[in-house]
């Protein structure tokens, strides 16, 4: 075969046809640059391109080959020629088509297992139960807490209380699913039957002990009883009272990777539609689906308890594979579906060799958006959900309303005394906000100590106030702001 010499029969059935290179290329799913080479002898299509050009060209494999039209009958030793022609082409492109389907394929081979053992790796937060995490103090003065023999590993993290710059510690358990299977354990070495105790620190440092998250409680302010307070478990006290309830506010970060990931899916999608016919329809089908496939992941992996992260790191792993799933099926899919049946359409081979970049590409992606979640994790808000310290009703009742270190009363609003009457609302009310933000309402940023004076004062006050707002929502220190609420609409 001479490339010179059927790249330029190929240029010349190009012009007969009045097609441009780009048309072309457009026509067989292949770059521009790609018909360049052909028509210039700089390389030379492969089999299934060739069989493309052959019937957008109008000409059999073997007049490409051979680089001219045959009007008359063949003889032997030219047959002989183009047989030879036709297996040294095969030939060389099987070996290329061999050998880059095995780069890749060991390339995706090495990426899908590597997810697998990073999901096999990767922890499962446990729920609280009696009996799963204790916490005792020893005669030395030093916390110890045992753990359940289905504990794997915990996370524990110290938090220094901006209202009373005491420790407290919250406790989380979890499980892997490679130490399930292979019966091994983060949390050391440890007699049979009994349970692992590890230290948390010294008594006279942390102040209290809680299991991060617990349980659902029942709701004690008024303004919303739709649903529960999900709170930590007390698991140790120094003073041994139970008069604050630590409240987790969901991490909502997923919400808004499905809201993003669905946005940027549409309009790809929407590229798509409009140039579906070109080269680029494939990098837009790509586009589309990847961004789908990670909000359909989410929805999946987090079906009924979006509103319960409260560690998004857990879901990280399981996520990113689940998507890679997804993406590698429904592009095979969608790509047959449309392409499938159409006569110019896509080549037999094509997506076969390009399984391998599929599962690259779309495991780098993948792995850069996870890369960003930690990144935002790391120096921003975090993954990790915020606690709330509120004292119960009971001991508002018995001791009044705590005051923060700036002298604010703080606490649950509408509550009444043993004789029935109203208690005087503290300074920050608690509250729930924007996105579910769980935090402290200062009525000094309403109008609840407004007091007009004159009616026509209250009219005019009444007409000019916005008929919505937004005011922030404090940590208890009245100080930290931690989301908003909206007041009015």
């Amino acid at each position: 075969m001479d490339a010179v010499k059927t790249g330029r029969f190929i240029a010349e059935l190009r012009h007969e046809r009045g097609l441009t290179q780009q048309q072309l290329a457009e026509r067989l799913y292949v770059s521009f640059k790609a018909v360049s080479r052909w028509e210039t002898g700089r390389g030379t299509p492969d089999l299934d391109n060739l069989e493309a050009l052959s019937r957008e060209l109008e000409v059999s494999v073997v007049e490409l080959l051979n680089g001219e039209r045959i009007e008359e009958p063949v003889t032997l030793t030219d047959a002989e020629i183009l047989s030879r022609d036709v297996v040294s082409v095969m030939r060389g492109h099987l070996k290329q088509s061999i050998t880059r389907s095995a780069v890749f394929g060991l390339i995706a081979g090495m990426i899908s297992i590597a997810l697998v053992a990073v999901w096999l790796t990767s922890s499962n937060a446990i729920p609280f139960y009696e009996g799963l995490v204790e916490v005792e103090n020893s005669e030395s003065g030093i916390l110890l807490a045992s753990f359940d023999e289905s504990v794997t590993g915990f996370e524990i993290d110290y938090e220094t209380d901006s209202n009373t710059g005491e420790v407290i510690a919250y406790i989380s358990c979890y499980s892997k699913i490679w130490d399930t299977i292979t019966g091994t354990t983060d949390l050391g070495w440890h007699a049979p039957d009994v349970r692992p105790t590890l230290a948390i620190g010294s008594k006279d440092t942390v102040a209290s002990v809680y299991y991060y998250p617990g349980y659902v409680q029942e709701k004690t302010a008024p303004f919303d009883s739709r649903t529960g307070w999900y709170v930590n478990a007390l698991l140790y006290a120094r003073d041994g009272s139970d008069a604050f309830l630590s409240i987790v506010q969901p991490r909502r970060v997923y919400d808004r990777l499905i809201v993003g990931s669905a946005a940027v899916g549409g309009v790809m999608l929407v590229l798509f539609l409009l140039l579906r016919k070109r080269r680029l329809a494939y990098l837009l089908l790509m586009g589309t689906l990847l961004p789908l496939c990670l909000a359909l992941s989410i929805v999946i992996v987090l079906w009924g308890k979006l509103d319960q992260v409260f560690n998004a790191s857990f879901y990280f792993s399981e996520i990113a594979l689940l998507t890679l799933v997804l993406f590698f099926c429904t592009y095979v899919i969608a790509a047959r579906v449309i392409y499938g049946k159409e006569a110019e359409g896509l080549p037999a081979g094509l997506l076969a060799r390009q399984l391998g970049i599929l599962v690259c590409t779309a495991s780098a992606l993948v792995a850069v958006a996870c890369a960003a979640c930690i990144a935002y994790a790391r120096w921003g808000e975090g993954f990790r959900s915020r606690t709330v310290l509120v004292p119960t009703p009971e001991y508002v009742l018995e001791q009044g309303y705590p005051l923060n270190a700036s002298g604010q009363t703080y606490g649950p609003g509408g509550l009444s005394d043993s004789n029935g009457e109203m208690i005087k609302e503290p300074d920050l009310v608690l509250a729930q906000g924007e996105d579910g933000a769980i935090g402290y309402l200062s009525l000094y940023d309403t109008d609840y100590y407004y007091v007009p004076s004159s009616p026509e004062e209250a009219v005019t006050y009444t007409e000019s106030k916005p008929s919505e707002e937004y005011v922030p929502l404090y940590d208890r220190d009245g100080k930290t702001v931690i989301g908003t609420f909206r007041i009015g609409g």
